[in-house]
Formats: structure tokens, C-alpha cells, sequence
């Protein structure tokens, strides 16, 4: 079965995300550059698997996660949320767990 005032609701909902998301980005962005490279580096390493990556930087914030570009590289990586969002508030919560993810994983990773 085909229900289009769900389906068109689901849209909505999915736009409405979208957008929210988006005007968030370049705040995200900025507050993680700034205040937390570590972080952002760690990401690269582990959930994009750059593990030689020396410097990163986020450089945008969409639905499916965080763009990364690395110095000396041309290409961006797509970094992907470890869970879906519902809204771009959640993207705090998640960013500290995928924080906590890396920084275990790469130490780990280091001690093999």
C-alpha cells in the first residue's frame, strides 16, 4: 500500500530537517574547528579510515554527517553519523559519543 499523506509528511519532516540542519552548519563548523580540531582529526581517522590525516578541518554539517577536508588532499570525506538524527540538536549529543568512539578506537589502534 501507498500512502501519500504519510509519504508527503515524511518528506516534509525530511526537508524540514534539511534546512535546520543546514543553518546550524556554519556554527557547528566553526565551534568544532575551534574549539575542538582534536575531535574532527579523530573522526577523519576513524570513521572516514584516514588514519594518516594530519590536520582536518569540518567544513560542513549535513543530515548524513559531518565533510571533512585534509590537508593536502583535494577530495572532502564524508564522515557518517553513527545513529540517524531527528533534528540538529541532536548533532551535540552525537558528536561527543562519536568523539568518545574515536579517541577509544584510535588508541586502541595505536597499541596493536
Amino acid at each position: 500500500f501507498f500512502f501519500p499523506k504519510c509519504e508527503k509528511a515524511r518528506l516534509d519532516m525530511s526537508a524540514e530537517l534539511a534546512v535546520s540542519v543546514a543553518k546550524a552548519s556554519p556554527r557547528i563548523c566553526n565551534h568544532m574547528n575551534a574549539d575542538h580540531a582534536d575531535s574532527v582529526l579523530a573522526y577523519v581517522h576513524y570513521f572516514a579510515n584516514r588514519p594518516n590525516a594530519s590536520h582536518a578541518m569540518m567544513i560542513d554539517v549535513t543530515c548524513e554527517g559531518f565533510v571533512c577536508s585534509i590537508e593536502g588532499s583535494k577530495s572532502t570525506v564524508m564522515v557518517p553519523f553513527t545513529t540517524p538524527i531527528t533534528s540538529a540538536k541532536d548533532i551535540r549529543k552525537l558528536a561527543v559519543s562519536m568523539h568518545k568512539e574515536a579517541f577509544r578506537e584510535v588508541r586502541n589502534s595505536v597499541g596493536r
